[in-house]
């Protein structure tokens, strides 16, 4: 929802900026992955290894990401004075970080219970948390499609991981 006091370089500042930081936080967790696994750092004599393209493709989002936050930061330096509201960007910040979090805490879970188990457990508190309001309106139409949803997506990714990809899955 666009704020009608904001205006125009500070809105502008902010979409730069959130969007910097959102493609930076990808690019962190996929650095991480990058050098957390040995296996692509290997060497492999003349070719370059499976290591190549993920690392074109983080520098590329690190960089892109960088360059976003720093439009931001001298768009926000543009606009002048700066108010925010910060109960609102707190309320506005809850989703997104537990959609985050989330995501960090769905491998351990993967590790623990294997993939249909943790796919199911993941998808259902996700389609719950996004669908709280529908609850509150219709509670057991909203829970039929969720368990839909929750069968759906876990067949589906199930078949792209084994079928189509070719990963064996515990």
């Amino acid at each position: 929802m666009v704020d009608p006091s904001e205006n125009a370089g500070a809105r502008k500042a902010r979409l730069h900026l959130g969007r910097g930081l959102f493609f930076g936080l990808w690019a962190v967790f996929g650095w991480y992955g990058q050098f957390g696994n040995a296996r692509l750092a290997e060497d492999f004599g003349l070719d370059p290894g499976p290591g190549l393209l993920p690392s074109i493709v983080l520098s590329i989002l690190t960089v892109g990401a960088l360059v976003l936050v720093g439009m931001g930061l001298a768009e926000r330096l543009r606009a002048g004075p700066l108010s925010i509201d910060w109960a609102a960007a707190l309320r506005g910040s809850v989703a997104p970080a537990l959609l985050c979090l989330s995501l960090a805490a769905y491998l351990p879970l993967i590790r623990t219970m294997s993939f249909v188990p943790a796919t199911v457990v993941y998808s259902g508190l996700l389609m719950v948390a996004l669908s709280r309001e529908q609850f509150r309106v219709a509670p057991r139409s909203t829970l039929t499609s969720i368990i839909i949803g929750v069968l759906v997506c876990t067949a589906l990714t199930y078949a792209l991981f084994v079928y189509w990809i070719g990963v064996p899955l515990r």
